[in-house]
């Protein structure tokens, strides 16, 4: 079963504390957990992703 990083943050003491540091590591994963994230609703200062796949970087950062 899958949560969204978002709904797990919602049920969690964290829920509307800013966050200085989130540390992404789901071997391999970590972009989808990313993308799953509603920035809209959870204050992450720093979000640390492993990226094993340039094109992957390139895909969040150009969009393309």
């Amino acid at each position: 079963m899958s949560h969204m990083i978002t709904k797990i943050l919602d049920d969690s003491k964290y829920k509307d504390k800013p966050i200085d540091f989130l540390d992404i590591d789901v071997e391999g994963h970590d972009f989808e957990v990313l993308k799953s994230i509603d920035l809209k609703s959870v204050n992450v200062k720093v979000i640390l992703i492993e990226v094993g796949d340039f094109s992957i970087y390139s895909i969040f950062i150009n969009g393309n």
